[in-house]
Parts: structure tokens; sequence; C-alpha cells
């Protein structure tokens, strides 16, 4: 069966998200991830730092390709956007040692998100384009279990930045 994001069973571990006045954070419920797929995660963002252009390039392109309706939420050079998603992808899967500092992170990012009329039926496509151009980029390294540990952790963002976009 192939991993999508809606068809992970979740191992949840709950903490409450100190208050942040700057973005309205006040006992967000945050997923934390086993340890392991917080270490496969890691080791696979670090492999795929020195490629990171590629991967936004690719999943844009996955993106457009299987939703071309979102093509309009986005400029129409897309160098910088495609640098952001990048630079945010890299600090998402650097960030997991400290959940409580990366759940306010996503939260601003979620926000910020609102700008571009991003909308929660968003997300699975955005997830199966990011394990579409994870997958690419991984080459033989990639497996059932990277894909699993990825989208645990693309769906523990994806929930905490979708709430932020409808404050």
């Amino acid at each position: 069966m192939p991993i999508t994001p809606g068809s992970m069973s979740a191992r949840r571990v709950l903490f409450v998200l100190p208050e942040t006045a700057d973005v309205g954070v006040v006992g967000v419920v945050v997923e934390r991830l086993d340890p392991a797929d917080v270490a496969l995660v890691r080791e696979n963002a670090a492999m795929l730092r020195p490629r990171a252009d590629r991967i936004g390039k690719y999943f844009y392109a996955h993106l457009f390709h299987a939703e071309p309706a979102l093509r309009a939420m986005f400029p129409d050079t897309m160098r910088v956007q495609t640098d952001r998603f990048v630079e945010s992808l890299l600090q998402l899967a650097e960030g997991l040692e400290d959940p409580d500092s990366l759940a306010v992170y996503l939260r601003r990012l979620g926000f910020g998100h609102r700008r571009y009329r991003v909308r929660p039926e968003h997300y699975p496509v955005v997830g199966a384009s990011l394990l579409a151009a994870l997958e690419h980029l991984s080459g033989p390294v990639w497996n059932p279990r990277l894909a699993q540990a990825w989208l645990g952790v693309y769906t523990a963002a994806a929930d905490v930045m979708a709430p932020a976009e409808h404050r």
C-alpha cells in the first residue's frame, strides 16, 4: 500500500506549547515523533542538502502537474519561492530536535500562508509532491521506513501550520 498523507497511523505524545503572543499560540497540541523517525529524517535531509535546489524544482514540477490550478497561487518566477520552500523543509528537518521552537516556527509559517490563500485541502497534494521529490532525489536509500518517517514529519508540520492559516 502506498504511503500518502492521511494514511499514516500516528503514535502521538502530546505536549503544550507555551504562549507566544506574536502569533497567538496558546496550548497548541503538537505531535512528537518517534526518535528513530527523527534520526532518519535528519540524516536524509543532511544527505539531500547539497542537492537542495533540485528538491524544490522537482517538488513544484510535481505539484503543478498534479494540481495545475495551484500554479496561479505562486509568482511567475519561482526562484525565490523555491529557495524559501527548500529552506523551510531543511529547517523543519533540522528543528526536529527542538519541537517547542519548531512548533512556533511552523505556526508563524502557517500564519504567513494566509496571504497565499492556502486551504487545508491543499495539504494532501503538497505532501504527495514532497514525498515524490524526496523519493526521486534520495535514490536507492529511499525505502518504506524513510517514507513513513518523512510522512510523519510532514503530517505533524501540517497539523501545526493549517490551523494558524485560519486565525
